[in-house]
């Protein structure tokens, strides 16, 4: 570092520390955006709110934007105050990039382009452009929460929650996937489970963070990464076939030789016999590139389906036998940028569409080639085997293909190749969803504020100056050293800009020290003739020019330097733009509040920025209008103040307002009677005000339409197989979809209730249209199943303690405590002792901690239906004792309860915003016992999610059942099942009823069966809502506040105005070194108030003295020191 640099003076607001601080303020601002974006996205919202009572969450936003910003203001007024000094610190500058540099007086955006023109003015448009990007964060704050739909983009609608990648995306383990895939593709298409987010029939995309909204006819377009996938197949040609028997059963198989044109002869064979006479078979085997003779080496896919009326083995099997669909498909997928259209809707049915330019980029996975996706989908069917129905794979095509029949599928092999694209693409899409995905977040205008923040706190002008150059005190202590320019200077007090310029155009200006670092000054150097670099214009007039500038200035009479914001038509603006706006606002809201609205709005998408963001950008100009007046205020004040003489050095000589905040300048002005600043002040403390009222001005409101209709159910249950224990894997594979991937529920299905599907039955009224009736809801009460648990906490009592010797360890032990279970007196059963491990000296869980819970079957005999048939236990271990434990006795049951509910009328899905659906508990029903209703600690979590046997999750040894409760949907920590200030364990229960209803029903939604006899059916009265039309409302707080606030700033405009006199105050605009050096030119002040060194010294040179602007003798106008009669009586004395 430069020795010279340990003197001099740093800002606080340019110091390190403080955009440190301002980087972790965007940095929360970020994190606290993407938290909330990631609960109202997965809550679908943050909280159901009235339109009128959201001002909290309106106003908050702004506020905080609008604090930052103030803040913000301070670094880029020091930027621009010391930009001058930095420049000539590094070297030689031009006058018009030295002395005569002013960024403080013009527009922002005039600064923020002239400063773009060169390197060294960087900083100036680095925290320039960050005052910009805050004030338009902060209109855009206006619209962050919104409870109405709208296609406003906003930070939570174009945030990307995640991207493709992650460990499998560089290296595939195709053996490691499971069934999800193919459970999925058969719940959506044959039990109504919605597609998973980011997923369709053929994509899967980046996942946007949007809030569920109440209404659902705007769409949200974006940009995002797409996942897409093909099969190009060709259709080959039967050429041979023949039978033969292999092994000890003489097992019959069947090998088929075909032939393509693009790879020459290719073989196939059956790992299994098909059954004859008229039996469907399909083969589906991956061939490698030596296996075929094509130009390329890539794996490709060969599958058959189709049906043989061959009855009995031979050599050879004729053709005509064998009726059967055979294509070779190449496979292929990519990540390409697409455009995604979602519906805000909260409707489980409505797809994303989804477009892919035909010359968009395409890349792929390092780690994954096509073939693999082929693999993996053999791999998930041998894990599905059968529990979904399926005999063969060639099944899901007319899952993803409705209408299409197997016999079309063995006649027409075209339609096979589509068919299996098809299916092909489904699974590909669901694949990429399970494994290919990984987080990410991105926010656009805060990152570009944490760039520009880091930016600016190493380009800043910091250690150039030695004291603050903003009070004229500050500037007249470091010029003093300065003689030479000063004599340039003489006289031009009273002279323009233009003439300072002419003077000092002849050499190059830069700041020195000496080497005992007692001196600081600027000093001219020779500059080169011509033109630099710097500067446009040619440099150096010569002597003639300058006394031909300077005699054309003295027939003149004196411009004297007016601000704009202090001219007639701004004074007028000022003051009464503020009292129309006020006029307009009651005439506004007397409208909203006689006539429920102030018009119609129309069914654009853009009508949100109409009420939203004109206002505040109407209030945000009004600002920036006052904030001129008040720098115009505060710049001319003292001068003012100086004008009348007599003016103490704290008064005016060592004041600058500029560099303090609103509160600060408010105090010091009324303590020193400045009305012009302390109102102009107060109007600026006012002005952030506006636009956080503005932001809750307006809202729509929907103003709807009710109409009777009636409803009936068009299928019931089929809840005989509860009679019998239940196996099947269907109904479970739709348990672990819902509660353990945390895909959406199916339709008619939530939580803990199970609903018949309805229809409507009487006829819609004709004066509504079908799009009006799809954004309307149905609201009524319907029947539900529902599964209760039926458990309670069970008295325990012969508690023994027991070892074994470790089967792992022979030096170790295990310790096991055994009790038994007091049952209902009715019920006699043979068994009730349940164990417990307490102590493995292989395990040092039990030693520091182990939660271990099982669902637990009976098995009570005799049977007896109103029996207890489940025990449930959880328990908590440690230091090898029992510390808490609790064992519940359950006898489940299935009953009836009325619901009340509303429905979207698109698709009869649940409209949870407006109500989730709210069970009547009197009118419950009991259906039938739950016993044979079994194995549910096997059939959940495992081979799904972990593999089969209990393993410990989340550090807990729980069974499939507990695995779900503490890791899957809902997920509730083990600690949480046991809390100490629980003694009833009410938590624990609850959430075992609460998973045991909600797997009993999505297993019994698989158990639908159509209602033949609807006329039969008793009606269900319902009410379907419309919206009528969209009406905009006025706010009256917002209204009020605004009112309050506008007729505030007109009264500071107004007593800044009257008070404030620039009148032949200032010859010139003073906010350029050189302008304040030719005031300073030629007085005393310069040469007996500032002793050498003192530039560098912190002390007041001029406590006690009177200071003056005005015409002094010799005929120099400019600033100096005057002294008082007493104090010329004592030094005479």
């Amino acid at each position: 570092m430069d020795d010279r640099n340990l003197q001099l003076w740093t800002p606080a607001f340019l110091r390190r520390r403080v955009f440190i601080v301002f980087s972790l303020a965007y940095l929360t601002i970020i994190a606290a955006l993407a938290a909330l974006c990631q609960y109202s996205s997965t809550h679908q919202g943050f909280v159901a709110s009235h339109p009128k009572r959201y001002l909290l969450w309106q106003y908050g936003p702004t506020a905080v934007f609008n604090i930052l910003a103030a803040f913000w203001g301070q670094v880029e007024h020091r930027v621009k105050q010391l930009i001058p000094w930095k420049l000539m610190f590094r070297k030689p500058r031009s006058v018009d990039r030295s002395l005569l540099l002013d960024f403080i007086s013009p527009l922002s955006i005039t600064s923020f382009i002239f400063s773009l023109k060169s390197p060294d003015l960087t900083p100036v448009a680095v925290t320039v452009g960050g005052g910009f990007m805050l004030k338009l964060v902060t209109i855009l704050s206006t619209g962050l929460f919104i409870l109405r739909y709208t296609a406003l983009e906003r930070p939570a609608d174009i945030v990307l929650s995640d991207q493709f990648g992650g460990p499998n995306a560089s290296h595939f383990d195709y053996n490691a996937v499971n069934h999800q895939a193919l459970a999925r593709l058969y719940a959506i298409h044959n039990l109504s489970l919605p597609y998973p987010p980011r997923t369709t029939l053929q994509h899967a995309y980046q996942r946007f963070n949007t809030s569920s909204l109440p209404q659902s006819a705007v769409k949200v377009t974006g940009q995002a990464s797409v996942f897409h996938s093909s099969l190009e197949c060709e259709v080959l040609s039967l050429s041979h076939a023949e039978m033969e028997s292999r092994g000890e059963g003489n097992d019959k198989y069947m090998d088929f030789r075909f032939t393509s044109d693009a790879c020459g002869e290719l073989n196939q064979w059956t790992t299994f016999w098909p059954r004859l006479n008229g039996h469907y078979f399909s083969l589906f085997s991956v061939l490698e590139p030596e296996d075929m003779h094509c130009a390329d080496n890539d794996r490709r896919l060969i599958t058959t389906f189709g049906v043989t009326a061959a009855n009995e083995s031979s050599d050879s099997v004729p053709l005509d036998m064998i009726n059967s669909s055979t294509i070779l498909c190449r496979p292929d997928y990519g990540i390409s940028p697409g455009l995604v259209v979602l519906d805000t809707n909260s409707s489980t049915s409505e797809l994303p569409t989804i477009s892919i330019a035909a010359n968009s980029s395409n890349e792929g996975f390092s780690g994954v080639t096509p073939s693999a996706i082929l693999d993996a989908i053999y791999h998930s069917w041998m894990n599905t085997g059968e529990d979904l129905f399926l005999n063969h794979l060639t099944d899901y095509i007319p899952l993803t293909l409705p209408n299409i029949t197997r016999d079309a599928l063995t006649t027409n092999a075209t339609l096979f190749a589509i068919g299996m694209d098809a299916f092909f693409q489904a699974f590909a899409a669901q694949l990429a969803d399970l494994y290919f995905f990984q987080p990410t977040t991105e926010f656009g205008f805060l990152a570009i504020m944490i760039i520009l923040t880091i930016t600016s706190m190493f380009m800043v002008p910091k250690r150039c100056v030695p004291l603050d150059p903003g009070p004229m005190a500050g500037m007249a202590t470091i010029l003093a050293r300065s003689p030479e320019i000063t004599s340039t200077l003489h006289g031009t007090g009273a002279s323009t800009l233009t003439t300072i310029r002419t003077r000092l155009a002849t050499s190059g200006y830069v700041t020195q020290m000496n080497h005992s670092l007692s001196d600081f000054s600027i000093i001219q150097t020779p500059l080169p003739s011509g033109k630099t670099e710097e500067q446009e214009e040619p440099l150096s007039p010569n002597g003639q020019e300058i006394q031909k500038v300077e005699e054309s200035e003295k027939g003149k009479e004196i411009s004297w330097f007016r601000p704009a914001a202090v001219a007639f038509p701004t004074k007028l603006i000022m003051v009464l733009l503020p009292l129309v706006l006020v006029a307009a606002l009651e005439v506004l809201y007397q409208k909203s509040h006689k006539h429920k609205g102030i018009y119609n709005l129309p069914s654009s998408e853009y009508g949100h920025y109409i009420y939203t963001y004109i206002p505040t950008v109407i209030l945000v100009s009004m600002g920036l209008l006052f904030s001129g007046l008040d720098f115009s205020a505060k710049i001319i004040q003292p001068y003012q103040l100086l004008c009348r003489g007599g003016a103490p050095a704290n008064d005016a000589f060592s004041e600058d307002y500029l560099s303090k905040f609103g509160l600060h300048c408010i105090w010091r002005a009324i303590a020193r009677k400045h009305v012009a600043v302390a109102s102009s002040s107060v109007g600026m403390l006012l002005v952030p005000f506006l636009t956080i009222a503005a932001s809750g001005l307006f809202y729509a409101e929907t103003l709807p339409q009710s109409y009777d209709i009636q409803l009936t159910t068009v299928d019931s249950f089929d809840y005989t197989f509860l009679s019998w224990e239940y196996y099947h894997g269907l109904g479970w594979a739709m348990a672990n979809l819902v509660l353990g991937a945390g895909l959406d529920e199916p339709l008619f299905t939530y939580r803990n209730l199970l609903f018949p599907a309805v229809d409507v039955l009487s006829p819609l009224p004709s004066s509504l249209s079908s799009d009006t009736i799809r954004e309307g809801s149905i609201a009524t009460r319907v029947p539900a199943f529902r599964a209760q648990s039926n458990c309670s906490s069970a008295s325990l009592y012969n508690f023994t303690y027991s070892e074994q010797l470790s089967t792992v360890n022979e030096n170790e032990t295990i310790k096991y405590v055994t009790f038994d279970i007091v049952l209902p007196k009715a019920c006699s059963p043979e068994n009730t002792s349940l164990s417990l491990t307490v102590s493995d000296g292989d395990d040092s869980a039990y030693t520091s901690g182990l939660y271990s819970g099982s669902w637990n079957e009976g098995n009570f005999t005799p049977y007896c239906a109103h029996c207890p048939d489940k025990v449930v236990s959880f328990s908590y271990v440690r230091n090898n004792t029992l510390e808490d434990l609790d064992v519940l006795i359950c006898t489940p049951y299935l009953e009836t309860v009325e619901v009340d509910v509303v429905l979207n009328a698109a698709d009869f899905s649940f409209n949870l915003t407006a109500a989730p659906p709210t069970p009547i508990d009197s009118t419950a029903t009991f259906v039938r016992n739950l016993t044979y209703f079994k194995n549910i600690d096997i059939n959940l979590y495992d081979g799904w999610f972990r593999r089969f046997g209990i393993e410990r999750v989340k550090g807990a040894e729980v069974d499939g059942f507990f695995a779900t409760l503490i890791d899957g949907v809902d997920a509730i920590a083990p600690a949480d099942l046991l809390p100490k200030n629980d003694p009833t364990h009410a938590r624990l229960h609850a959430a075992i009823d609460r998973l045991y209803g909600r797997v009993v029903a999505q297993v019994l939604n698989t158990q639908r069966v159509v209602e033949r006899n609807q006329t039969t059916q008793q009606p269900i009265n319902a009410t379907l809502t419309v919206p009528d039309h969209m009406r905009l409302k006025q706010n009256l707080i917002s209204t009020r506040a605004l009112e309050a606030l506008l007729a505030a700033i007109s009264l500071c405009a107004l007593l800044t105005y009257l008070t404030l006199d620039t009148k032949k105050v200032l010859p010139k605009n003073s906010c350029s070194v050189a302008a304040v050096w030719s005031l300073l030119a030629g007085s005393r002040l310069l040469e007996e108030c500032f002793s050498p060194g003192s530039e560098l010294m912190s002390g007041d040179h001029q406590k006690g003295l009177n200071f003056r602007l005005g015409w002094w003798p010799g005929g120099r106008f400019g600033l100096d020191f005057e002294v008082s009669e007493e104090d010329g009586e004592a030094e005479q004395r």
